[in-house]
């Protein structure tokens, strides 16, 4: 049974909520956001797993009712610590990510994508479907099949009318290895979100996202540098010849790659200087090192359809 504290968060949210159940009632985003609040931190609380999961449905409902709100766009939610949330450059689009831990190492996320158009506000539940994923390197997706993460950083770009929100998320994946992901967003013509926009461009291939994953006992970088305008990242190397493929055995080997985006692109640029231009630097060798053999996990050239291109996006 929940104990009395839920119970009487329960009752709180629903009274609370009642008042502007319908989309034209008024909100007191204050005491919305208190609500939430509370309901987070039983989330977290909570020892049980299925308890745990019911509270988070609980907190993930009242959330969406709360953001399907036109006033709550511009809402910053600040008390919410336990939530990521990503505000892109152009005030349009809004990302809220979070997870459960499980026992066993694995992890569950969840989520949501707030866009407002024209003014009007919709709101996008994001559901966890790494599973589904073959591919994830190849595959398109939309909210419904959500390769989840959480996202920690967006990036805007606009290209030809187009605009491209691009995220860069950490995934925990289990007890042996962890997983960074770069994720490109783009609204439909019917402003429904598009997961996964092939605009990444590795060797002439067009691909939908990167997926890294690493040993969990590593750390690897994974960030936009404003200083060089692009996105740079550690490249990863099993730490024996005999573990190549096996990525809980993958860390960084000191060298970096990045993306930079020209002419509605992420190209793939695969070696890249990261030392501080402000201070001083060692000479480069005479004789540049030999370039980085290509990222086995970027993707993998057979199981790229050669008609994957943006153009399948509408």
């Amino acid at each position: 049974m929940f104990t009395r504290r839920t119970l009487l968060l329960l009752l709180i949210v629903i009274t609370n909520f009642l008042p502007f159940a319908k989309a034209q009632e008024p909100i007191d985003l204050r005491q919305a956001e208190d609500s939430l609040r509370m309901l987070m931190q039983t989330v977290i609380d909570e020892k049980d797993i299925a308890k745990k999961y019911v509270s988070n449905q609980l907190f993930s409902d009242y959330l969406q009712s709360v953001l399907e709100k036109n006033e709550a766009f511009d809402y910053p939610f600040d008390s919410l610590t336990h939530i990521g949330k990503l505000n892109t450059a152009d005030k349009l689009l809004r990302v809220f990510t979070w997870n459960i831990p499980l026992q066993s190492g694995m992890q569950t996320y969840f989520g949501f994508i707030q866009t407002r158009i024209n003014g009007n506000v919709a709101v996008f539940r994001l559901n966890d479907h790494r599973e589904q994923f073959e591919t994830p390197q190849t595959e398109i997706s939309n909210p419904d099949k959500w390769f989840g993460a959480l996202y920690y950083y967006i990036h805007q770009n606009t290209f030809e009318g187009v605009t491209y929100y691009t995220l860069l998320g950490v995934d925990f994946n289990n007890l042996f290895s962890r997983k960074r992901v770069i994720e490109v967003l783009s609204l439909g013509r019917d402003g429904t979100p598009i997961l996964g926009t092939p605009i990444i461009s590795v060797r002439n291939h067009l691909i939908s996202r990167i997926v890294f994953e690493y040993s969990a006992q590593a750390n690897m970088s994974l960030r936009y540098d404003t200083a060089k305008d692009m996105i740079v990242f550690d490249h990863l190397s099993p730490m024996r010849g005999d573990f190549a493929g096996n990525y809980q055995f993958y860390g960084p080997d000191f060298t970096f790659g990045g993306l930079q985006f020209k002419n509605g692109k992420w190209e793939y640029m695969p070696n890249i200087d990261v030392r501080n231009p402000q201070r001083e630097q060692s000479p480069l060798p005479l004789t540049p090192p030999v370039e980085n053999p290509e990222p086995g996990f970027l993707y993998k050239p057979n199981t790229i359809p050669k008609d994957l291109d943006a153009s399948k996006v509408e």
